[in-house]
């Protein structure tokens, strides 16, 4: 994606005229490719569906054009399940806090806070690439204390 990222910052440096050309080109050519995974989708029936969301870059790609068959809520959460396998093994904690307004909100709580988020985050943009946002919370470690041992 980051070439992408760096193409479009590089037309948002182009005169007024020759950057709305570029964009009716970039939309003209996501609704082709729109109609095309759709009609791929049908055409493959259920079979198709079931292994295009099991696929990771195909999955973003029906997100992206809003053809997954899984709703932003429930692939969030999904992705969160799948990274607490991980994070859980580091001693870290993992939640879906909500889904709203197309803005994922999570927490996580352990060592590392940033690194957790970090890997979290990069887990949610890649499970659900049409959020508006992802926040993630970062709390460092509970201590537990005892008084009076």
């Amino acid at each position: 994606m980051s070439d992408i990222e760096t193409l479009v910052a590089e037309l948002e440096q182009l005169p007024d005229a020759a950057r709305e050309k570029a964009r009716a080109l970039v939309e003209a050519t996501l609704a082709l490719h729109r109609e095309g995974l759709g009609r791929m989708l049908e055409l493959g029936g259920a079979p198709l569906r079931e292994a295009a969301v099991r696929d990771g870059l195909v999955s973003a790609l029906l997100a992206l054009h809003d053809l997954h068959p899984l709703g932003l809520e429930e692939r969030a959460r999904a992705a969160v399940e799948r990274a607490r396998a991980e994070l859980g093994a580091a001693g870290i904690l993992a939640e879906l806090l909500s889904v709203e307004d197309g803005v994922v909100r999570a927490r996580v709580q352990g060592a590392r806070p940033e690194d957790a988020r970090r890997m979290l985050g990069e887990a949610l943009w890649a499970a659900a690439p049409d959020a508006a946002a992802i926040e993630i919370e970062a709390v460092g470690p509970v201590v537990q204390l005892r008084v009076g041992a």
